[in-house]
């Protein structure tokens, strides 16, 4: 409740956008205490006629220079749509700050100014981002207007918040805090080894199976740790563009020749067609069996061909 401090009017607006709409309402603020506001609208309609609607809400001061921001800000939107030149300081925030200077609340004159200047609220150190959730569609911050996009959404050291989807070289990203007007909250992170992982697991989950193109190599991961130079990473790293599931490897050579060659460097290195990796082909599917490696076929003539793991 009240406690006696004189109300003041902050807006009058109506609703005159089609034939018969005549609502009128009025904004009212009376400060409760240091930081507590009672901001009150009454709801007129002379068409319907009777008691006017009235609605009391609490807010606290930071919550209440976001609230008048966020409908000051509707209006201007409104403005611009009709070619009148927007202000960051809207009609509400205008008649709080006279009342603030009137009441000698500067802390009030300062937090305005601060809106004035596009610095409300004041930016905080950016946050450790602590994992990456998962990817969702958002409308484009900070605003959140516009059509949807892909976003990571991340665990935040102050809560949580959404990530651009970094560049191929995954180096850094921008990211927003929170949801809503804290979306005007941003900073560039610098993408740590660990992030870079989980964002790679969710943009490219590893297929559970080995695509059959030309003459394709299937090798045993098991194998590959084992055997290879440098093991599985020195096989990752020498044959980037490898297929990849948890288990298997797939490797495409263009001709009979080419595999032959190949065969030939990886007997050398101890690994042997048949026990540690099978070959396939495009349109016959398994040419060398592996056991441990099976090979799928689906639809009619012809088939696609696919290699996954068998685990007996």
């Amino acid at each position: 409740m009240s406690d006696g401090s004189l109300r003041f009017k902050i807006y009058e607006g109506n609703l005159s956008d089609a034939p018969g709409r005549w609502e009128t309402w009025t904004e009212y603020l009376r400060q409760l205490g240091e930081d507590c506001w009672e901001l009150e609208t009454i709801d007129t309609d002379p068409v319907v006629g009777g008691e006017p609607n009235i609605i009391r809400e609490q807010y606290s001061t930071v919550d209440l220079i976001d609230w008048l921001r966020d409908r000051d800000g509707a209006d201007q939107d409104n403005a611009s749509a009709a070619n009148k030149s927007p202000s960051r300081v809207g009609e509400r925030l205008k008649a709080l700050e006279r009342y603030a200077k009137t009441a000698g609340h500067s802390q009030l004159v300062t937090i305005i100014n601060r809106v004035r200047r596009n610095n409300w609220p004041p930016k905080p150190k950016a946050p450790r981002v602590l994992r990456i959730v998962g990817v969702k569609e958002f409308a484009r911050p900070p605003y959140g207007r516009g059509p949807k996009d892909k976003f990571l959404v991340v665990e935040t050291k102050i809560g949580p918040g959404i990530m651009s989807i970094p560049g191929e070289e995954r180096r850094s990203a921008f990211y927003w805090i929170g949801a809503d007007r804290y979306h005007q909250l941003s900073w560039k992170c610098l993408l740590r080894k660990e992030l870079v992982q989980q964002i790679e697991a969710l943009l490219h989950p590893k297929s559970k199976e080995i695509g059959i193109s030309f003459l394709t190599m299937v090798f045993l991961v098991k194998a590959l740790s084992l055997k290879f130079p440098g093991g599985l990473s020195g096989f990752d790293k020498k044959y980037q563009g490898a297929r990849m599931t948890d288990d298997l490897r797939g490797l495409a050579v263009m001709s009979g020749e080419e595999l032959d060659q190949f065969m030939e460097q990886l007997k050398s290195m101890g690994i042997t067609a048949g026990v540690d990796y099978a070959v396939g082909e495009l349109m016959l599917g398994e040419v060398v069996p592996c056991q441990g490696v099976r090979f799928v076929g689906s639809g009619d003539f012809p088939k696609s061909w696919v290699a996954v793991i068998d685990p007996f």
